[in-house]
């Protein structure tokens, strides 16, 4: 799987051996990491997200599951795989398709090609599914294809009164849990996918200062002349994203990039516009505002 395909060649291990060509995730059925061949340039991919329903219309476990989703296509479409997803709803808790659109919209997530309320993944996919991620409560996991993956639950951990729902102003400005649906995305991406995370008002708060400082910071570096990113940062992000969605270990690493003095502005853009085009947090938002 050639991730960031815009920054230079094949990719190749540290010792000169090639990376793994695949996207690889833990099977929760077996516990081992293994490749998903279906994710190679070229290769047709096809995803089943399935969603709990335990908080409708839609809670912050299924947000997560969807916002993982994104990620583990958007790695995929990045290193040439044509990916065909599906939101699979139980039939207990139907969902409305205006609120799950509206959710989607507003968190940058891919469009899925269809949201229905059968229970068959590979019958809405046209074909067995790659991989079937499952949201924390799902008791559907009962179809045999692809790889299974999980998302741990999101625990409330909010203060009185804040809610997870998407809200609009007067303005037109839209929030969820207080902040914009960016800074949310990213508080659910800090940490390990498959892991319980208890979702906090100061987390979010975090988030925001976060992606501020990020998107300021990227406008600034894009006023430098372009320079290439170093070898050994995309090798990392690769890495981040093809074992099993590491997303705090990518964002750990544009930490890193932000604080290398030893790395040129303008390699810094390139760094965090490209690692950005799979996390979809809108880094490059404020370009030209300065």
């Amino acid at each position: 799987m050639t991730l960031f395909p815009q920054l230079g060649g094949p990719p190749q291990a540290a010792g000169g051996s090639p990376v793994p060509g695949c996207l690889r995730l833990v099977d929760r059925r077996t516990e081992t990491l293994v490749e998903v061949p279906a994710s190679g340039r070229g290769r047709l991919l096809r995803v089943g997200v399935h969603l709990s329903g335990d908080c409708p219309p839609v809670g912050p476990t299924d947000l997560r599951a969807m916002l993982v989703g994104d990620v583990l296509l958007r790695a995929a479409e990045s290193g040439g795989a044509q990916v065909l997803h599906v939101l699979l709803v139980p039939p207990r808790a139907p969902r409305e398709a205006q609120a799950l659109e509206r959710l989607v919209t507003a968190f940058g997530v891919h469009a899925p090609s269809d949201i229905s309320g059968v229970d068959d993944a590979n019958a809405m996919l046209g074909g067995p599914a790659d991989i079937q991620l499952f949201a924390a409560g799902d008791g559907r996991q009962s179809a045999p294809e692809g790889v299974w993956a999980v998302v741990g639950p999101v625990l409330n951990g909010w203060s009185q009164g804040t809610g997870a729902a998407l809200r609009e102003d007067d303005s037109g400005t839209v929030t969820w849990g207080g902040v914009e649906p960016a800074a949310a995305r990213l508080a659910l991406l800090t940490h390990a996918h498959s892991e319980p995370f208890t979702l906090t008002s100061d987390r979010l708060a975090d988030a925001e200062r976060s992606l501020r400082n990020w998107r300021y910071k990227v406008a600034d570096w894009a006023r430098s002349p372009s320079a290439p990113v170093p070898e050994q940062v995309r090798l990392s992000a690769r890495a981040a994203f093809t074992d099993d969605l590491d997303t705090p270990g990518a964002l750990a690493l544009l930490r890193r990039v932000e604080e290398d003095s030893g790395i040129p502005a303008g390699a810094k853009f390139e760094a965090f516009a490209a690692m950005d085009r799979v996390l979809g947090l809108e880094l490059i938002r404020d370009i030209g505002t300065l």
